[in-house]
């Protein structure tokens, strides 16, 4: 069985003009492992905090450590950082828990929407087309490997988590059929601080694929404190080896699934996220 975790990065506030302080990039994206790997994976993971977070974590209470989150958005503001060691302590850290994912066989894809400046944008719809269109990956995925899976969702507000799943239980139990036949459940809602796979999903998103979003698409459109020069290191450094890891399928003549880009502000196709 497959699970499959999913997070967001990144914020579905209006970017009213270049200049203001909202993040120009909304991400929603999936990290799918083994459940024959999750044990080995959760262990590695806190390893991986321990050793590059030590004064972080409580050396004395090792199960506890899974409730001591990094999050992602303060690794990529520290990949930035004026201090070389530092930027050089974060990149490692990517590093390691690519290298983790890789060891693991995990694959990812997702959606990226691009902020037209001074247009909202539905954060509603859109959080439940994203889900809706993982959803869609996630059955491709199984189906090529033969197998069932479940997905687990970093949990929201009780409203927010309930129409998402509305969402998916409409393609479920429609009555023409099962859109998502080898997924075992609607997707669940959990805590980050308890899964590792979620913690895992939040690195991934907000660490990498914002800022390579940032990187590719808002510039030189946007101006603000989110679009920071060190975000080119980051996409030089883990650009290809992020492309690699993107579960794609080929289907009625064409590539799909991945990590897919919506970039109303220069058109870009979703493939310059890694270039």
């Amino acid at each position: 069985m497959k699970i499959c975790f999913v997070d967001e990065a990144g914020c579905t506030g209006e970017l009213v003009n270049r200049n203001a302080d909202i993040q120009p990039v909304f991400c929603i994206g999936a990290v799918v492992v083994d459940q024959n790997e999750l044990v080995d994976l959760t262990s590695k993971y806190i390893e991986l905090k321990r050793t590059f977070f030590p004064r972080k974590m409580n050396a004395d209470q090792y199960m506890g450590n899974i409730l001591k989150e990094v999050k992602g958005s303060d690794i990529r503001k520290r990949a930035c950082d004026r201090s070389r060691n530092v930027r050089r302590h974060s990149i490692g850290y990517i590093d390691k828990l690519l290298k983790l994912l890789e060891e693991k066989h995990a694959a990812i894809f997702g959606r990226v929407w691009i902020k037209e400046i001074g247009t909202p944008i539905n954060g509603r719809s859109i959080y439940t087309s994203s889900i809706q269109r993982i959803c869609e990956y996630f059955q491709s995925y199984l189906e090529l490997n033969d197998d069932v899976g479940i997905i687990v969702v970093d949990s929201r507000l009780k409203h927010l988590n309930s129409q998402v799943a509305h969402s998916i239980f409409t393609q479920k139990f429609k009555a023409t059929g099962d859109n998502y036949n080898r997924i075992l459940e609607l997707s669940l809602c959990a805590n980050s601080g308890n899964h590792a796979g979620l913690q895992i999903v939040d690195n991934v998103y907000s660490s990498l694929v914002f800022p390579l979003a940032v990187h590719s698409y808002c510039v030189p459109y946007v101006e603000n404190i989110h679009v920071r020069p060190g975000y080119a290191k980051l996409k030089e450094e883990f650009g290809a080896r992020l492309r690699r890891m993107q579960f794609m399928h080929h289907a009625e003549g064409r590539w799909t699934a991945g990590i897919v880009t919506s970039d109303p502000l220069g058109t870009k196709p979703s493939s310059e996220l890694f270039k």
